[in-house]
């Protein structure tokens, strides 16, 4: 049976033939009026998932770009400032060299030191440059001026830095602690407190006194006819091992040729490792006859012989106790003492002689008996290397162990120094935070995250420690305080389990401003980060401490003043009151300085108790310490400059030859500082080359993708246009259509 194609279909076929053609017209119409042959998803699935990607990439390098321009704005601002504060610098310098000539006088110094302090205030303008509202060269602090007019820095230790690709970042600002002026920035403690001590003021591994008690020896070598032993005269004083062996070999050559033998070879010797002396006849044929006291005398003793030699010895005779020390009855037996600010008490040892061990045992002894039990702990070696230490039991800063003021030998043969106490130290105090304004204390309402309240009396506490404790303890909010790594700042903790956060942490003050102060006073759906609270350097401050909590590792400082010069040992030292101390010490009198901590709490300072000099200090080895510490040196260029119109004022040619090396430092901190921000600039120079070239040719491959090609689709749009018409036309005389064809 043969199939009838009937109107229907024929009319149904020719009609989606003319819809497919049309459908194909608009189609290529719209690629030609847009440009694009990806106009819909169903167009090209996967290539719609590549122009997605490519359009991802260059919005990013859009951003990029965005950050780079804005970075290079403050770099090349910093690096404009940077090199006119060098111009600056090298100025300053050029008119030290020719005030340290002989040529200049009091008058010239004095008319130079006025262009000294304009160049100071041009460098401090510079020092606070912007770009737009953002100060510069404050680290991370870039709302307020990083320099006030005396030089103190009010900026922080943090390097700023912007995106400038994926996974590059680069530095974009400089920080002014680095070069222009210190700032120690001591973290937060929350450490036990220390006890108060002194301690030796140098290594003390051996001192022996000589008086009219053991001044006298008796020797005789083997051969000697003069038939008796001949007296060998010491002279009073103190001695070191080696000084004592020196001056005894020294007393004993004096004889000379004597009863046939000679005495003129004689060493002797002082071994500081086993705390032993040997007498050596220097001549392998001939031994000691005897070696003895004089009558009266314990000098012997003194030298470590338990017994006198007589008619047995050796070539050479060496002590048979180890000996480091000797107490003489009534010469340097005796040191008085004070405990935390008590009564004093007079402390006297057995008279002997004593290694380092045996005479911490005999302190010990004589001040707890003194003292009672467990008041003050005496040590060799251990707190402090090479010297003894006498440490209080106490802790906090009313503790100290002092040691008052006299004629006392046993000091001296100790090396301890009546000026060198040293209190204990506390926790960081709150009214040491803020750069020193402190907290204004009161209560705080803390609201957990899970809806829970309490009111925190926060009056009582002294220390940052106190602050974390109390909030701790706390029931009812489930809220913990702690430090950040940093030890810089106050985090506050929600510890409420994720379902039960349903609403912001928020901390209050109810009276006081402490929440403020702490800069936890906040509403937010997480946990609170409070500022930076900017501990200011106090005397209790701990050489640990400083840097952020890194610390520095302290040596020896060079001091000159008025032509006088001197060393003084920081090494070892615990605190900042332990430095004070001891460049305070009495032994440091001639040089004429005072230490202390700079008022505005970032750093100290040392200088001349002599109206007409300046106090120079300079690095005494490679821990730099005088720098680190903010004393003098390469990472503090306007101390340097007031140091300078100080001199000049004062008309110290001295000063103003000696503050030439710390220009010379401070450039050198100047450059290096400018190197960072110059290598930051290649930086971003590159970065710019790199995200260019990265979006020219991301670009390419989008348009690669989805981009029409506009003469093909031209001609497209052409044939398809015809080929629509000519199935119209067609359709027209295939279907001529009549009433009877509308009534089927």
């Amino acid at each position: 049976m043969i199939a009838r194609v009937t109107n229907i279909s024929t009319y149904d076929r020719i009609l989606k033939n003319m819809l497919y053609n049309a459908a194909k017209l608009q189609d290529l119409q719209e690629k030609v009026s847009s440009g694009k042959r990806i106009n819909h998803p169903s167009d090209d699935p996967l290539g719609e998932i590549k122009t997605l990607d490519y359009r991802t990439i260059l919005s990013s390098i859009d951003h990029y770009l965005g950050n780079i321009t804005y970075g290079k704005t403050w770099v090349n601002q910093i690096d404009s400032s940077m090199s006119d504060m060098g111009t600056l610098i090298s100025r300053a310098k050029s008119l030290a060299i020719s005030q340290a000539a002989d040529t200049a006088d009091a008058t010239t110094r004095k008319g130079t030191s006025v262009e000294i302090g304009s160049l100071y205030q041009r460098i401090i303008d510079l020092a606070n440059s912007q770009a737009g509202e953002n100060y510069l060269f404050g680290g991370s602090i870039t709302n307020q001026a990083p320099f006030s007019l005396d030089g103190v820095y009010h900026g922080n230790n943090q390097r700023l830095y912007i995106e400038a690709g994926k996974g590059v970042r680069s530095e974009i600002n400089a920080i002014g602690s680095n070069f222009l002026a210190t700032d120690l920035n001591p973290a937060i403690s929350t450490d036990a407190a220390t006890g108060g001590y002194t301690y030796s003021s140098s290594d003390v591994t051996d001192q022996f006194m000589i008086d009219s008690s053991n001044d006298t020896l008796q020797v005789m070598l083997a051969g000697d006819t003069g038939g008796a032993p001949r007296d060998v005269q010491l002279t009073a004083g103190g001695y070191t091992g080696d000084a004592l062996a020196t001056h005894l070999q020294d007393q004993i050559r004096l004889l000379g040729t004597a009863g046939g033998v000679d005495y003129g070879k004689v060493t002797v010797a002082y071994d500081a490792a086993t705390d032993h002396f040997t007498v050596d006849s220097g001549d392998p044929a001939t031994n000691f006859d005897t070696f003895q006291n004089a009558a009266g005398s314990s000098a012997r003793q003194t030298l470590g012989f338990s017994a006198d030699i007589t008619g047995n010895g050796d070539t050479d005779v060496e002590s048979d106790t180890a000996v480091a020390f000797n107490v003489i009855s009534g010469v340097n037996d005796s040191f008085t003492v004070a405990v935390d600010g008590g009564a004093a008490h007079s402390i006297t040892l057995t008279a002997g002689t004593y290694t380092a061990a045996s005479l911490v045992t005999e302190m010990q002894t004589q001040l707890n008996t003194a003292l009672g039990a467990g008041v003050v702990a005496v040590d060799y070696d251990t707190s402090h290397s090479n010297r003894f230490t006498l440490t209080s039991a106490t802790t906090g800063t009313t503790s100290s162990v002092t040691l008052l003021p006299g004629t006392n030998d046993f000091l001296r043969m100790a090396g301890l120094e009546p000026d060198l106490s040293v209190q204990g130290t506390t926790p960081t105090l709150i009214s040491d935070l803020n750069a020193g304004s402190g907290v204004t204390l009161g209560v705080i309402n803390v609201t957990d995250r899970a809806g829970n309240s309490a009111n925190i009396d926060l009056t009582g506490a002294t220390t940052v420690a106190d602050i974390l404790q109390t909030i701790n303890a706390v029931a009812g909010v489930n809220v913990t305080a702690s430090l950040n790594a940093g030890k810089s700042s106050i985090i506050m903790t929600d510890t409420n389990a994720p379902p039960a956060q349903h609403q912001n942490l928020a901390i209050t003050d109810v009276s006081g401003t402490a929440a403020g102060d702490l800069g936890i006073a906040q509403d937010v759906p997480g946990n609170i980060t409070g500022k930076d609270l900017d501990p200011a350097v106090t005397e209790q401050t701990r050489i640990a401490a400083l840097y952020g909590g890194q610390g520095r590792t302290l040596g020896l400082i060079q001091v000159e003043n008025g032509g006088v010069e001197g060393t003084v040992d920081l090494s070892g030292a615990v605190s900042v009151q332990d430095i004070l101390t001891r460049v305070n010490a009495d032994s440091n009198s001639a040089l004429n300085i005072s230490a202390s901590v700079m008022t505005s709490g970032k750093a100290l300072d040392i200088t001349s108790s002599d109206g007409n000099t300046v106090a120079l200090v300079f690095d005494g080895d490679d821990n730099k310490s005088s720098s680190a510490l903010g004393i003098q040196g390469e990472q503090d260029i306007l101390k340097t400059f007031r140091l300078l119109k100080e001199a000049l004022e004062k008309n110290d040619g001295h000063a103003i030859q000696g503050i030439l090396q710390h220009f010379d430092e401070g450039l050198k901190e100047t450059l290096s500082e400018h190197a960072v921000i110059g290598a930051s600039s290649n930086k971003l120079e590159r970065a710019v080359t790199i995200q260019t070239e990265l979006q020219v040719n991301t670009a390419q491959a989008l348009s690669n993708t989805e981009d029409a090609d506009i003469l093909k689709t031209l001609s497209d749009f052409s044939l398809q246009q015809t080929a629509l018409q000519v199935s119209l036309q067609s359709a027209a005389r295939i279907i001529q259509p009549t009433l009877l064809d509308f009534l089927r």
